[in-house]
């Protein structure tokens, strides 16, 4: 966006990792995740999605599922 937009300012993510939005993964309800660097090395490997993607400025993005409420 910043691409497009010269002036814009630049975004501003919060530290802690909300759920960002639900996404469907086949016929799977999940959550889109963000992870600090920091948050990231804090999780234990067999409790990280199988599927993320790192985004500088950002950190890891991923999906994890659903939580029942």
């Amino acid at each position: 966006m910043r691409r497009i937009y010269k002036n814009a300012p630049s975004p501003r993510f919060p530290t802690s990792s909300p759920v960002i939005e639900n996404c469907i993964v086949s016929e799977t309800v999940c959550e889109v995740r963000v992870w600090t660097d920091h948050e990231w090395q804090q999780l234990p490997l067999d409790a990280r999605p199988y599927t993320v993607e790192y985004i500088p400025g950002l950190g890891w993005v991923g999906a994890m599922l659903k939580r029942k409420t």
